[in-house]
């Protein structure tokens, strides 16, 4: 996010918080009928037809949603587990990257897809167009691609394009989230150590 938008955010945030800031508990009825009603606003928008509202709108409004309320406030608005939220998110925030580089998805195949497959098309097509590499990488990691010889790949890839901060974030949670899952490969150990040394 650009530092405008992050600016944008905060404001935006700070309109929708609450009036009085504290311990959910002690909070009088009418403020945490407040903050439900911001909460139910805020979800309208992220429900909205992507016609109508599109997909970037709907991350901000989720991260709005986020900053102003506590798990427990968005379940009482939302009537659901906050996780499936954050899938949802996570969906959209993929959904507004694809439109911005000019390779949109429906939303309902997107959901319904093999990530590996998908991921490995834009792949083919797009492995030496930098945001799509990075795109690419971030899609394996979020949805769990555990296939070591295109990990090798994304990381040759990554460090020939010399995208080495990223790179760096990508190895930090590749290590964290992926490493056990994926079998041994001797391209991506070869791919490793190039990166490592």
């Amino acid at each position: 996010q650009t530092p405008t938008d992050l600016m944008s955010l905060e404001r935006v945030t700070s309109v929708s918080q609450a009036r009085h800031l504290c311990n959910s508990q002690d909070t009088p009825k009418d403020l945490r009928e407040d903050i439900k009603t911001r909460c139910i606003f805020l979800l309208r928008i992220v429900f909205t037809k992507e016609t109508s509202v599109p997909y970037d709108a709907k991350c901000r409004a989720l991260a709005v949603l986020f900053r102003i309320a506590e798990p427990e406030e968005i379940v009482a608005a939302y009537r659901n587990p906050v996780e499936e939220l954050r899938e949802i998110w996570k969906l959209y925030f993929y959904m507004d990257t694809f439109e911005k580089l000019g390779v949109p998805q429906d939303f309902k195949r997107f959901y319904q897809c093999n990530k590996t497959g998908l991921a490995r098309s834009l792949w083919r097509q797009n492995q030496s167009d930098p945001q799509m590499v990075q795109v690419v990488a971030a899609l394996c990691l979020d949805f769990g691609v555990s296939d070591s010889r295109f990990w090798a790949s994304i990381l040759t890839s990554l460090r020939s394009l010399q995208l080495y901060a990223f790179l760096n974030d990508v190895l930090v949670a590749l290590h964290r989230n992926l490493m056990p899952d994926l079998q041994y490969d001797p391209a991506l150990v070869s791919a490793l150590e190039e990166v490592v040394a």
